[in-house]
């Protein structure tokens, strides 16, 4: 059963969706094709990332040179798996994601974390789906956002606070 799945790895057929929360405004919907040298290899490798924004908001704080601090909640598709690839390509195009200590942007981070009290990497392995290799159906397997992204989307008014039940 791990093989045929690792298999379907290899041949891309494998497909694996992202949740993430990033800096500034992003186009709705691209795709980076972006390919670079992973730590540990010599030579440059293709990386390839779709993604189209959910919404996006202007934040009433000034967060370093701007008045205003703006976020995209962006649904991420890799196309292929390289190390880092998705904080690398979102760092690349100006739009790291937030909490992101190596590709990220330093004073977002600083205020997310001492501010708003989350200290996380902004980015969700929201979903996987794959063809189950005894039955062939498509199998999709969902995680439920961690609380703190939740929390870091109600603050920033991605999406609304849940109503409660009166």
């Amino acid at each position: 059963m791990a093989g045929a799945i690792a298999t379907q790895f290899r041949a891309k057929e494998v497909v694996k969706v992202y949740h993430a929360i990033v800096r500034g405004f992003v186009e709705d919907k691209a795709t980076i094709n972006y390919a670079y040298i992973a730590e540990g290899e010599k030579i440059k490798k293709e990386a390839i990332t779709h993604y189209k924004k959910i919404k996006q908001v202007t934040y009433p704080t000034p967060i370093g040179r701007y008045p205003q601090a703006r976020y995209s909640y962006v649904e991420i598709q890799p196309e292929t798996g390289r190390r880092h690839q998705i904080r690398r390509h979102f760092g690349h195009l100006r739009h790291p994601i937030i909490g992101d200590k190596r590709y990220g942007d330093v004073k977002h981070n600083k205020y997310f974390k001492e501010v708003l009290t989350i200290p996380y990497l902004l980015l969700h392995a929201y979903s996987i789906s794959f063809q189950h290799p005894i039955h062939h159906n498509i199998l999709k397997i969902k995680a439920q956002l961690p609380q703190h992204f939740e929390y870091a989307l109600e603050l920033l008014g991605l999406i609304s606070p849940p109503s409660a039940n009166l």
